[in-house]
């Protein structure tokens, strides 16, 4: 498999930083919706955009961007469906790196594949709950987080477009991206732990 990083070899992960924020592009329109770069690290997201910090090639030979958030998103020039003339050139994807990129999974709060747990908390209950998880709150930029629930339900909602409104229900797991902010409710009968996931490798 292909992988084009866009600069030279060393810290290839770290052209965004792991303790960097949300990412917002410049208000100023473009011609080109690829040209805008990141305006600073809001804390804000905006239809949840991501940074990209590299691209990859698939099977087929076609390009995928790998973004901050750890999730990969194709980026196809296939006129008329798609266009993207500029992601078939080497120098054009290296522009682009730390561009803001829309991410459609994260809106939807789907966990990437790959993740690795770092660290799971203790199982609470409405009496044990920390306050903060009950107030607006953020997961840490390239950390995910997954909530499972192992008795009674608790009430996710997330700052997501369009927003993240449900009920978990025991047996069930609810992810949670990074730099979206949300809170949850404990309903009566509620246990439920959290882990926190990233890439490792």
């Amino acid at each position: 498999m292909r992988v084009d990083w866009g600069r030279e070899d060393v810290a290839r992960r770290e052209r965004v930083p792991p303790d960097a924020g949300a990412v917002a592009l410049d208000p100023v329109q473009h011609e080109d919706p690829w040209a805008p770069t990141l305006a600073g690290r809001a804390r804000t997201l905006v239809d949840v955009l991501r940074g990209i910090v590299g691209f990859v090639a698939d099977d087929v030979g076609d390009w995928v961007a790998l973004l901050e958030c750890c999730h990969r998103q194709h980026v196809r020039h296939r006129p008329p469906f798609w266009s993207a003339p500029w992601v078939e050139h080497p120098a054009e994807r290296r522009r682009r790196i730390g561009s803001g990129l829309n991410c459609p999974l994260c809106e939807r709060c789907e966990l990437p594949d790959g993740l690795t747990v770092l660290r799971s908390t203790p199982t609470w209950d409405e009496g044990t709950v920390p306050d903060a998880l009950r107030r607006a709150h953020r997961v840490a930029s390239g950390t995910w987080a997954l909530v499972r629930v192992s008795a009674g339900s608790l009430r996710f909602v997330a700052d997501t477009r369009p927003m993240t409104d449900v009920v978990v229900v025991a047996d069930h797991v609810q992810a949670i991206p990074p730099d979206v902010e949300h809170h949850i409710e404990p309903r009566g009968g509620c246990r439920f732990a959290i882990d926190f996931l990233a890439l490792t490798n």
